[in-house]
This record gives C-alpha cells, structure tokens and sequence, in this order.
C-alpha cells in the first residue's frame, strides 16, 4: 500500500486510532505505581498527555489532573480540564502541583540534553515542595531491541524503528491504515538517554530521592527489555532555587 505524503507533524495521523492501539496498556497499574509514591495528594499535571488517558484513570481514582500536551489532534480527543502547550513552557503557576507525569517514553521525544534540563527544571517550578515527579523512558538497552524493527495493529498502524547509536537516536515511521482512502505516513525521532543522563539532569533541577525502577514494579516477560520508570521529589522549601 503507498503512503501518502508524510504528516505535517508526530500524531497528526496517529490521533485517530492512539487509544484503539494503546487499549491494552495497564495505565490503571501504572498509576496504582504513582500513587504508592504520592505523599500528599493535590492537583496532577500530566505533561505530554496525548488523549489524556493518565488524566482519566486519575479522575476515576478521585484525583483532579490537567491533561497538557503540543499536539492539537491528541488533544481534541481528551476529555475534562486540559490545555495545548509546550512542556519546557508551562502556562501553569510556579508551586501549585501536588504531582507532574509523563508516560509512554514521552519524554524521548525531547531532542537534547539541554532540552531535558529545561523540562526537569519547568517540573520543578510548577510542583510544590516535596511534590512527585514520576515518569517513564526507553533505555538505549529497549531502543537496541526495537532496531529495524516492524509492530503492526491490524487493520490500524504500522510501526517501523530504526536506532542510530552513534547519535542515540531512535527514528519510527508509523503508517496510520484507512480503509477508505490511501494510508498516512508521519515520522517521529525520540532522543535516547541513559539512566545516567536522566539521573544527573533531574538532580540538577533540583530534585531528590530519584529512584528507577523497570516498568513501573510490573512483570517483565523473559527477554523483553522493559522501560524505566523514575521517581523524583522537588526539593523542600528551604533548599529549592527560586527563578
């Protein structure tokens, strides 16, 4: 099947059918994970929220979240209190998160580490002393395993990967399949970072207590190299940088 002309942008295409692919991913366990780790419940903030699945299963635990995300067609089918923006640009007051979240390796697709110091050091501002950040990413040990790689949800998209190491970049391109007309083709790059790169940028945004931990404490199948899931605390009121 050819391809249209590659999609203005990551998700233009993939909006329509994001949560009929993801339908089988266990966000309920995942923020089962979150809240083992959330000390004092308030307001969440859920940062690259795509369709605002987090931001769902936080209402249904009785949380109030604000699903934020850059894309435009992620967004019109999220539901409840959300907003498009930048992550490294929170149109959120300095101070007033009880917790900010990122899953599904969202935090890969900034392209730096220059960028990654930006959005732990934006986190850091919006979230209250002693707030929670929890957050998932790909390990360069996954992005291997996913090298020349094709996933395919029948009948919906096809996913391609290609990882270059030398750069520590992974590159997908993902086929959105409609039955009434051709296919629609949009490519997506995600930096890969090392627990290390990770550890020192969240620490030096003022973080502390980062602990990583595979998949959110959830089984891994033999073989399958897992994502990592870190958790982090703003540092206390007395020793946190203010702007």
């Amino acid at each position: 099947m050819q391809a249209e002309p590659l999609a203005r942008e990551p998700y233009s295409a993939l909006a329509a059918v994001y949560d009929r692919v993801m339908h089988d991913v266990p966000y309920a366990d995942w923020f089962s994970y979150i809240r083992q780790h959330w000390q004092s419940p308030g307001l969440l903030i859920d940062l690259f929220s795509g369709t605002g699945i987090v931001a769902r299963t936080a209402a249904a635990f009785g949380f109030t979240a604000i699903s934020l995300d850059q894309s435009y067609a992620m967004l019109c089918r999220a539901s409840g209190f959300r907003a498009q923006a930048n992550a490294l640009q929170l149109p959120i007051a300095t101070g007033i998160a009880a917790a900010c979240t990122a899953t599904n390796c969202s935090i890969n697709y900034l392209l730096s580490l220059g960028e990654l110091n930006e959005f732990f050091a934006e986190c850091h501002r919006v979230l209250r002393p002693g707030g929670l950040l929890a957050l998932d990413f790909c390990p360069p040990e996954r992005a291997w395993t996913m090298h020349k790689q094709k996933f395919e949800a029948p009948s919906t998209v096809v996913f391609y990967h290609e990882f270059d190491a030398e750069r520590y970049l992974l590159t997908s391109r993902v086929t959105v399949l409609r039955e009434s007309s051709a296919a629609r083709s949009e490519i997506h790059h995600q930096r890969i970072f090392t627990q290390a790169e990770i550890a020192d940028s969240v620490a030096a945004a003022g973080f502390a207590n980062a602990t990583f931990t595979p998949n959110y404490g959830l089984p891994v199948p033999v073989g399958v190299s897992p994502i990592m899931t870190l958790t982090a605390r703003a540092a206390s009121s007395a020793s946190r940088k203010r702007a």
